[in-house]
């Protein structure tokens, strides 16, 4: 199939800063007295869903009643953590060079947007993608898994859904793709279990499974 856009998610995908953000939740949940929900737990249960959405999840299960601004610190302390401890997946700058001017190109992400912009700046991709093209969770009413985030980002760059390609790293990101009836590309770089990660996607309907950034233009034919 040829397609019109590509829709890239950021964390995990574009630049290696899953482990990073739930290293962040990890560390504010053993601060609330939640050791349980570390670095590794959070990776293999939040991956891909929103923040919001992860602390609505802790609050559930545990009871913990947690500051009405717990986003917003949560927000705070990640954009402190980038300068350190953001790396850019391999192969990124090369491949969205090969697809400029090819492709319109986009993001769209369920973190929050400060954090997002942050990321894109942190790692250099700025010139790919300018404010304008980068879509997130804050713009729709229901966040990854569901599929408003990927219509919309289609909508406002002026393609048709199914002319439209996502690259995801997480398993609600792969089902929103799905769901809004676009081809999705698993992309499991920043794991380190890929081959049980790529299973993953794979069950979430990702229509491939890569491990480098790279091989996305074989498997789109080009």
């Amino acid at each position: 199939m040829s397609f019109d856009l590509i829709i890239f998610d950021c964390d995990g995908t574009l630049v290696d800063s899953e482990y990073l953000c739930n290293g962040v939740i990890a560390d504010m949940m053993a601060e609330a007295g939640l050791p349980q929900y570390d670095a590794d737990y959070n990776m293999t249960n939040f991956a891909g869903l929103s923040a919001p959405i992860a602390f609505e999840r802790v609050a559930e299960e545990t009871g913990k009643v947690f500051p009405s601004d717990i986003v917003e610190t949560y927000a705070r302390r990640v954009n402190e953590s980038m300068a350190d401890g953001l790396r850019l997946i391999a192969g990124v700058p090369e491949t969205l060079a090969q697809f400029q001017g090819i492709y319109d190109m986009c993001v769209g992400s369920n973190g929050e947007r400060s954090t997002v912009l942050l990321s894109l700046q942190h790692a250099g991709l700025g010139g790919f993608f300018s404010d304008d093209v980068v879509f997130t969770k804050e713009m729709v009413k229901s966040p990854k898994p569901a599929p408003d985030l990927y219509f919309m980002a289609a909508q406002e760059m002026g393609a048709d859904p199914a002319r439209t390609l996502v690259v995801e790293d997480s398993a609600a990101g792969v089902k929103a793709g799905k769901a809004a009836g676009m081809q999705v590309i698993g992309m499991t770089a920043a794991y380190h279990d890929k081959g049980a990660h790529g299973v993953v996607l794979r069950a979430a309907g990702a229509d491939e499974v890569t491990d480098r950034f790279i091989h996305i233009p074989d498997l789109m034919g080009l």
